[in-house]
C-alpha cells in the first residue's frame, strides 16, 4: 500500500507541473490584443477581424485557465486522498 501511496503524491507533483506550464501560455495571450489601425489595417477592422480575433484570444485564455485550474483541483485532490490515507484511511482503502 506505500507503493499506491507513494503513487499519489507522484501523480499529484506531476499535475501541478502540469498547471503550473500553462501559467506561462495564459499570461502571455493577454497583451496580444489587437486594438485599431496601428495593429490591424482598416480592410481586416471593416471586415471584424480584429473583434474576431479578440474574442478568439479570450477563449483560449479562458480554456487555459480553466484547464490550470483543474489540474490545480486535482492535484490538489490527489493529495488529500494521500493525506487520509497516511492519516488512517487504510482501512478504508483496503476493505
Amino acid at each position: 500500500m506505500e507503493a499506491a501511496f507513494e503513487a499519489l503524491v507522484h501523480d499529484a507533483k506531476k499535475w501541478e507541473e502540469v498547471a503550473e506550464d500553462l501559467t506561462g501560455p495564459s499570461y502571455s495571450i493577454w497583451p496580444l490584443e489587437i486594438s485599431g489601425p496601428k495593429d490591424i489595417m482598416p480592410f481586416g477592422m471593416s471586415a471584424g477581424l480584429d473583434e474576431k480575433y479578440n474574442q478568439v484570444r479570450v477563449q483560449v485564455q479562458d480554456m487555459l485557465n480553466q484547464a490550470n485550474d483543474y489540474f490545480f483541483k486535482l492535484a490538489s485532490t490527489l493529495r488529500q486522498v494521500a493525506s487520509d490515507y497516511a492519516a488512517g484511511g487504510r482501512n478504508f482503502v483496503e476493505s
